[in-house]
């Protein structure tokens, strides 16, 4: 948690941004990803040391989180998931209110 928003981070190496969708249905954020391994005609495997497979997490969001301005970046196998907190909900540094 930052002062004016969450930022979610996902491990998940492999994957092509294009493989990884990111849904908002009220306060539910939905993050899948379907990796599908692509074999070429006349290939074989005897072993393979890794798996594809798909993946999807869900979470609740705090109704602070403005939901229209939630926005995403894929960087070296990581997912960064920036939640911004509505206006109101940002911390305010303190003041001093004038007496009429």
């Amino acid at each position: 948690e930052e002062s004016n928003q969450f930022v979610l981070e996902l491990a998940i190496p492999g994957y092509n941004k294009k493989n990884i969708a990111i849904d908002v249905d009220n306060e539910n954020l939905k993050v899948s990803g379907n990796l599908e391994m692509e074999q070429k005609e006349g290939e074989s495997h005897r072993r393979r040391e890794f798996n594809f497979s798909s993946f999807e997490r869900e979470f609740i969001l705090p109704e602070t989180v403005d939901t229209t301005k939630i926005s995403a970046k894929y960087e070296n196998g990581v997912l960064y998931i920036h939640l911004p907190k509505k206006e109101e909900a940002v911390d305010q540094p303190p003041r001093q209110i004038k007496i009429d």
